[in-house]
């Protein structure tokens, strides 16, 4: 799996957040211990803490159409 992380540097270390999953975060002193650590984070969170639903059609009456949601 790919995900973008968005990596900004702060006072005293860096903050790391997956830009798909705003949940999950990761602050560490350096660079490379944030990047590894919202791997960690990004991992856990995708196995334990989320259900992944698939993409279903509606009826949209207003539309007259289905919408995907």
């Amino acid at each position: 799996m790919i995900c973008d992380v968005i990596l900004r540097k702060k006072a005293g270390g860096f903050i790391a957040r997956a830009k798909d999953y705003p949940d999950v975060i990761a602050e560490e002193n350096s660079r490379e211990k944030a990047i590894d650590l919202i791997r960690v984070h990004l991992l856990d969170y995708l196995t334990k803490e989320t259900e992944l639903i698939r993409k279903t059609s509606i009826y949209a009456p207003c539309c007259g159409t289905y919408l995907s949601v």
